[in-house]
């Protein structure tokens, strides 16, 4: 089972070190320039389910402290990835995002997570 703790820094070192870096890929922009200002903020949800997932929503329907919801989901039903990408489509409107992850052990302040030593994105077939 993914643990709680886990998930969150998962969250946290993904916002620090891609979501909130200005990158060529967006004509120099952040991805999401959001996405830091709300996790400190604390004004996103980050939770481990282990419930069906179309039970989650109606969990945060009456929740108002909260503008973002990120469910993380072990991959360990069968179809839970397509399951998730339709549910998406749908929640995407009241802002709950699902993810399937298993989360890493990086720490958020580990220098070697700078995105400037993962390479480039390629945007084109590339012969290698």
């Amino acid at each position: 089972m993914i643990s709680q703790s886990d998930f969150e820094k998962e969250i946290h070192n993904w916002t620090k070190n891609y979501l909130d870096v200005p990158s060529d890929h967006y004509s120099g922009h952040k991805p999401c320039p959001f996405a830091k200002k709300t996790l400190e903020m604390d004004k996103a949800l980050v939770q481990v389910c282990d419930d069906d997932p179309m039970r989650m929503y109606g969990r945060f329907q009456e929740d108002k402290e909260h503008d973002i919801y990120i469910l993380a989901y072990e991959p360990d039903w069968p179809g839970l990835e397509d399951r998730i990408e339709i549910l998406n489509n749908y929640w995407k409107s009241w802002d709950i995002w699902g993810v399937v992850m298993m989360p890493g052990d990086d720490d958020p302040d580990d220098e070697t997570l700078d995105p400037e030593a993962w390479g480039l994105l390629l945007t084109r077939p590339t012969l290698l």
